[in-house]
């Protein structure tokens, strides 16, 4: 009904909950008449076994992640690694900055909204992450799905623009496609991440600097030999900035802003 209607994707509400022979009917029953509808599982407090069966056996597309809820250093090195393994394997976890599960990120910050924003696009998986409604407007609402808040629209502080650098990174640079790889490298104590995302058919590589905190400035720090990329000069594909990463004793050290977030490339 729907689909002839021209819905042409469905998020599953607690989908974990629903039997999954249920879904492997609904679905094989959708694709037979529309072939490339989406089904997108919030399985968001279920069993992760139970996502990997309902995107593996199900064949439901994507699943979300629960990146967002996981807000320091040893929280999110806990969970993205398991979070890139599903990925790869089952079916692709989209990272969400906020949801309505949670306060909007504004309401902490504009800061820290942009930071977790530009966190979840580029830790993604073939370019696919999430932008809910409000978000790049710097909306301070909670959403209320039976309800209206404010979407801030119109906002002449924002990220509009923003996000729409981080489209065009995640659309045309090879290290965000399908078949690239990606792993945590930070070392140190700092409150910071490193992702490098490597691409070995497309020769492309980026690294990815976060200062997960939006009050005080950070460094972070990698061991040369975990990263494709030595040191140099680099492009901030985001500002388009000069960055130059400099070696002392087998590490590389690059000072972070408060809520920094950088993509680093040896090429414009």
């Amino acid at each position: 009904h729907w689909c002839r209607n021209g819905v042409d994707g469905f998020r599953c509400d607690a989908g974990y909950m629903v039997p999954p022979a249920v879904w492997k009917y609904i679905v094989a029953r959708v694709r037979d008449e529309f072939p490339d509808t989406v089904f997108l599982l919030e399985g968001l407090g279920g069993r992760i076994a139970t996502m990997e069966d309902l995107l593996a056996d199900a064949t439901l597309d994507w699943a979300y992640s629960e990146l967002f809820q996981n807000y320091d250093r040893d929280q999110v090195s806990a969970y993205l690694p398991g979070c890139i393994r599903t990925s790869l394997t089952k079916g692709l976890q989209i990272h969400y900055a906020e949801t309505h599960d949670n306060n909007r990120l504004t309401a902490r910050s504009p800061a820290y909204a942009r930071m977790r924003t530009s966190f979840s696009a580029l830790c993604s998986h073939n370019g696919a992450f999430g932008i809910t409604n409000g978000v790049e407007w710097f909306a301070d609402e909670k959403v209320d799905v039976h309800g209206a808040p404010s979407l801030n629209w119109g906002n002449s502080d924002n990220q509009v623009e923003h996000t729409a650098i981080l489209n065009a990174i995640l659309e045309t640079h090879a290290a965000f496609r399908h078949g690239a790889q990606v792993r945590l490298i930070q070392r140190g104590t700092h409150n910071s991440l490193v992702v490098v995302r490597e691409h070995p058919s497309e020769n492309a590589a980026v690294l990815v600097l976060v200062n997960l905190n939006e009050a005080r400035g950070s460094h972070a720090m990698w061991a040369v030999s975990d990263s494709p990329l030595g040191p140099g000069a680099f492009y901030d594909l985001i500002t388009g900035k000069p960055v130059h990463l400099r070696m002392e004793h087998g590490h590389i050290s690059h000072a972070l802003a408060p809520a920094e977030v950088l993509c680093l490339s040896p090429h414009v």
